[in-house]
C-alpha cells in the first residue's frame, strides 16, 4: 500500500464529517431544536384526568313531577390528553340529561357516560352519583289566596286599619301531596316599624316549599292602611242650650248623654267643660210660640270626632214671649 492511500481515506472521512456536522450548520441546528421540542411536547402531552361538575336535567312527562332525587349537579371524572383537557372549560358543559318514564317510579335509574356531551379527545371515566332512585308524583294545579305578612309596630298612637294584596289569588302547581293541603302562599315580610302613614309596596312571594311553582304576569302589591288609633268616650249630663231665638224657651229634657269616637289623643284631651249641646231655633223664631221637636248638635268638637250615640236624640222645645219681649239669641 502506498503512502498516498491513508491520506486519501483520511481526507474522505474528514469531508464526510464536514458534510454531516458543519455544512449547512444553521439548518441542522434548527432541525435539532425542533426534534428536541417535539420530543418534549409528545412526552408532556400524555393522558391525564380531571374532575368536573356538570348540571343535571331530568326529562319527565308534563303530568308528573320528580320529588326525588333532589340534585342539580353530578361529579364527572374525565380523561384525555393534557392538551385537550387544558383547553376544556367545565363551564361550557351541557346539562347531563336523564330520561325518566312513568315506569321508573320507585326504581333506580342509571346515569350513563353517553348522557355526557364532551369535546373530541375527552371521555367520561366515572359519574358520581352513577345512579339515582326516582320518586314521581302527579302534578296538580290549584288557586290559592295570597297572604301578606306584616311585622313590626307602627308609631305609638297609630294602628293598622287594613291590609290588602293585589292580586289576591294565585294559581300554583306542584306535587299533589304538597298542593292539596295548601291554603295560601305568604309574601315576604313587610315591616311597618315606626310608620304613621299608609303605603304600598311590591313584594316577593315566599312559598313554604321549593316544589311549588307559579307564573306571575304582574307584580304582587301589598297596601297597608295606617291611621291614628281610635278611642271612644262618653260625656254624661251635657247641658242643652237653645240658640238663635227671641223667645223664652223650655227644653225637655235639659241634658243629654253623648258617646264620641276619634283619634285617641284628640278624644283623651277633650275638656268636658268645653263641650256642650245646642238647639238651633232660628227657623222657629219667626213663628208663633209653641212646642217643637228638635235635634241638638254638639259644640267644641273637632272635625275628626264622630258621634257614636246621642241620648236622647230628640228634644221638646217650648217657646213663649219673654216678659220684656225678648228671648235667648245666644249662638
Amino acid at each position: 500500500m502506498s503512502d498516498e492511500e491513508p491520506d486519501t481515506t483520511l481526507g474522505k472521512i474528514r469531508q464526510l464529517a464536514y458534510n454531516v456536522f458543519v455544512r449547512n450548520g444553521h439548518l441542522k441546528a434548527i432541525a435539532l431544536l425542533l426534534t428536541v421540542a417535539l420530543y418534549l411536547w409528545v412526552g408532556e402531552d400524555r393522558e391525564t384526568q380531571m374532575i368536573a361538575a356538570a348540571p343535571v336535567r331530568f326529562s319527565i312527562p308534563e303530568n308528573l313531577i320528580l320529588t326525588q332525587p333532589n340534585i342539580d349537579r353530578v361529579k364527572l371524572t374525565l380523561r384525555g390528553r393534557w392538551s385537550s383537557l387544558n383547553q376544556f372549560d367545565q363551564k361550557d358543559l351541557d346539562p347531563v340529561t336523564v330520561q325518566i318514564s312513568p315506569d321508573d317510579d320507585g326504581q333506580v335509574v342509571p346515569i350513563t357516560p353517553d348522557a355526557v356531551k364532551l369535546p373530541p379527545g375527552v371521555r367520561t371515566v366515572s359519574i358520581d352519583p352513577s345512579a339515582v332512585r326516582v320518586e314521581l308524583e302527579e302534578r296538580v294545579e290549584k288557586t290559592v289566596k295570597l297572604s301578606p305578612r306584616v311585622v313590626g309596630r307602627t308609631r305609638p298612637g297609630y294602628v293598622i286599619q287594613g291590609v290588602e294584596v293585589n292580586p289576591s289569588e294565585l294559581t300554583v302547581n306542584g306535587p299533589k301531596s304538597v298542593i292539596d293541603p295548601l291554603q295560601s302562599v305568604p309574601t315576604e315580610r313587610l315591616d311597618v316599624t315606626g310608620r304613621a302613614r299608609s303605603f304600598q309596596k311590591q313584594v316577593q312571594l315566599r312559598p313554604e316549599s321549593s316544589q311549588i311553582s307559579y307564573d306571575l304576569s304582574n307584580p304582587v302589591t301589598v297596601s297597608v292602611e295606617i291611621a291614628a288609633e281610635q278611642a271612644q268616650r262618653t260625656f254624661e249630663g251635657l247641658t242643652v242650650r237653645p240658640v238663635n231665638t227671641s223667645y223664652d224657651t223650655n227644653v225637655e229634657p235639659a241634658t243629654l248623654d253623648v258617646t264620641i269616637r276619634g283619634p285617641a289623643a284628640t278624644v283623651e284631651n277633650l275638656d268636658a267643660d268645653q263641650v256642650y249641646a245646642v238647639i238651633d231655633l232660628a227657623a222657629e223664631d219667626g213663628q208663633e210660640p209653641g212646642t217643637f221637636e228638635k235635634k241638638p248638635t254638639l259644640r267644641n268638637i273637632p272635625d275628626t270626632i264622630e258621634i257614636v250615640r246621642m241620648q236622647p236624640e230628640h228634644f221638646l222645645v217650648t217657646t213663649r214671649p219673654g216678659d220684656d219681649g225678648t228671648g235667648d239669641s245666644t249662638d
